[in-house]
């Protein structure tokens, strides 16, 4: 009995000391890479965007996990040259709050979204939704169909989700361990795992150094995979419960998608989308793969203005 008196004693001081760390590189890193935006208050729910351009609204959402650098400066800046351009944080990712001790949908996300939008005084936007940001655009779509002017969807998870980690997700969304693996994983795996994913997110291109160094600060804070963790958990039944409204949407939609995609199959979700989706376009990029909104910022914005094309067209 001693011994494992001992034994736990001092397993307890190691994860103590492994928390205290985290802590302080969770300092560290919102230190180094603060906001780089301004914030919104929906609901309670304070909201990080970043806005730059003038004219027609654009507004750019995010995958899991993820953060408005997913679009800034390849997509952002060269958007916002032509187009009143917003990039948001979702709720608990980047320097966006999430409401506490509630696990919010994707179409939650979207009402979220809808009411930072009116409080901006931005009506009709075009939506641009990247992997599992694209199930908020659709969800956007379909519960404010005259409220939108059209879509771009980029390597959209649209159907359903299969686990990338299934052992590591598994852990983290058991109570209780997964609430202390995201208390030392700033520390553990975290940067690691950031890296490996987002390796297999890009192929067969690069990660920008500077990109991962900024993911792997702020994405493996216990409050984003949490947001991660829990985003990952509501998916699939969301999707269930959209999937057999796409017909119903009746903007211009562009769907792109990568032939490479190890992130979200383009054959479930992209190709099967365009199948059901009456007005929309489908983009096949040969040699890409997940992270469009990086590796081909150019097609994003002819995807965009593709959308405003078609929109006008039918004024």
């Amino acid at each position: 009995m001693a011994i494992l008196a001992i034994v736990i004693a001092v397993l307890v001081a190691v994860f103590l000391v492994l928390v205290l760390a985290s802590k302080k590189a969770v300092q560290q890193a919102e230190a180094e890479f603060p906001p780089i935006g301004e914030f919104v208050t929906v609901e309670g729910v304070r909201i990080h965007y970043l806005c730059q351009g003038s004219g027609k609204a654009v507004v750019l959402i995010h995958g899991n996990t993820g953060f408005i650098q997913d679009f800034t400066p390849e997509v952002f800046n060269s958007a916002a040259q032509a187009y009143r351009t917003f990039a948001f944080d979702r709720p608990g990712h980047g320097y966006s709050d999430r409401p506490r001790n509630e696990a919010i949908t994707a179409i939650d996300q979207a009402r979220l979204l809808r009411e930072a939008l009116q409080q901006l005084g931005i009506e009709t936007p075009i939506i641009v939704g990247y992997s599992w940001g694209g199930s908020v655009a659709l969800g956007y779509a379909l519960e404010y169909p005259n409220e939108l002017s059209g879509l771009v969807l980029l390597g959209a998870l649209a159907f359903r989700r299969e686990r990338l980690n299934p052992l590591l997700e598994i852990i983290a969304e058991t109570p209780i361990i997964g609430d202390l693996f995201r208390a030392i994983l700033p520390v553990v795996l975290g940067r690691n795992l950031v890296q490996q994913n987002l390796i297999k997110a890009f192929a067969p291109d690069t990660v920008p150094a500077n990109y991962l160094r900024i993911a792997q600060a702020l994405w493996t804070r216990p409050s984003q995979t949490l947001a991660l963790t829990q985003d990952n958990l509501t998916i699939n039944p969301t999707l269930a419960a959209l999937s057999p409204r796409y017909s119903q949407i009746r903007v211009p939609v562009v769907i792109v998608t990568g032939n490479q995609d190890q992130i979200v199959n383009a054959q479930a979700n992209s190709l099967a989308l365009h199948q059901v989706v009456m007005r929309s376009e489908l983009i096949e990029l040969p040699k890409t793969g997940h992270a469009i909104p990086k590796t081909r910022p150019q097609i994003v914005i002819d995807a965009i203005r593709r959308v405003e094309s078609k929109n006008n067209s039918i004024e």
